[in-house]
């Protein structure tokens, strides 16, 4: 079997998986309460959440921007911006979406710069910087969430993975023998040492501003959500919507699913229902931050026909 042959069978085997979720979740949620729900949806706080998706992206532009300095080249806002789109456009359509949006703002990035294993590495790490946070805000909005709370008895277990993950963190961080574990092993698939370059480029000051542009995106994540969750019309405790926002924005990741679709379906029916949510009011949440979603890389892909790097 050629590989050819392998990823479309693998691609249908996805396609087919998300339709089954789907049907799961439709199968337990009424049709015309769900119709209701939408119709009645309000439509300023759609729109608040679908400015809190642009400020996302003019964050995760900057960002690059910012992360591009270190090697001396400045890189131009607005174009970063159109790339950022695009990279939605692809992220959000493609089966591998981290990976298609990611390799698409390399090939973007390195017609500006004429770098592309440079633009490669960069685009790499700042994609796994901004992913960690979202383990750690998980867990801590899990360890304080009130209503998990009384359902699953104490939570000093979640405080002390809590504690047990930060400590793991701080280690692969600063130990010398781990990091220089990593910077080997990245040199092996990497063999002009361009992610190294960059990673023993982090001074503190990087470091820190990385941190904070990893904080200010999730920090827009909740915010987007929440507008979302006003839009249906309910509300949450604000720890359970950090841990909520981090664990979506996680699912979109899951390999056996194109870009998490189903099981997030099927994981906010679950979820919501313990928060007394009504399972049609969880899915128009979903099928409203699918459209928003949509919304979104189609203006990637309005951008992608017309863009040029000159």
């Amino acid at each position: 079997m050629t590989d050819l042959s392998r990823n479309r069978r693998l691609l249908i085997v996805k396609y087919v998986f998300c339709v089954f979720l789907i049907a799961i979740a439709l199968s337990v949620v009424d049709l015309a309460t769900l119709l209701s729900e939408l119709s009645s949806l309000k439509m300023y706080w759609v729109a608040l959440a679908f400015g809190m998706t642009v400020l996302a992206v003019i964050v995760a532009s900057w960002q690059l921007c910012f992360t591009f300095q270190s090697f001396g080249t400045e890189l131009p806002v607005l174009k970063m911006i159109v790339v950022s789109y695009i990279s939605t456009f692809y992220s959000t359509f493609l089966p591998f979406g981290l990976v298609a949006g990611g390799v698409a703002t390399t090939l973007k990035v390195s017609k500006i710069t004429g770098a592309l294993a440079q633009a490669g590495s960069v685009v790499a790490v700042l994609r796994v910087m901004n992913v960690i946070p979202l383990f750690v805000f998980a867990i801590l909005g899990l360890s304080l969430d009130p209503v998990l709370s009384r359902h699953f008895g104490s939570n000093q277990s979640m405080l002390v993975l809590l504690v047990l993950f930060a400590t793991i963190t701080l280690l692969l961080i600063r130990a010398p023998a781990f990091r220089n574990l990593g910077l080997h092993l990245i040199a092996r698939v990497d063999p002009k040492g361009e992610v190294a370059v960059f990673l023993q480029s982090l001074g503190k000051w990087q470091l820190l501003v990385h941190s904070l542009f990893a904080l200010t995106a999730f920090s827009i994540i909740v915010v987007a959500w929440w507008a979302l969750i006003h839009a249906v019309g309910f509300v949450l405790d604000f720890s359970t919507l950090v841990w909520l926002s981090s664990f979506l924005a996680l699912v979109s990741f899951l390999p056996f699913t194109i870009n998490g679709l189903g099981a997030r379906e099927v994981s906010l029916i679950a979820i919501l229902g313990l928060y007394g949510v009504d399972g049609a009011q969880a899915m128009a949440l979903s099928v409203v931050f699918v459209a928003l979603t949509t919304f979104n890389a189609l203006i990637g892909g309005v951008l992608e026909l017309t863009y040029r790097s000159d």
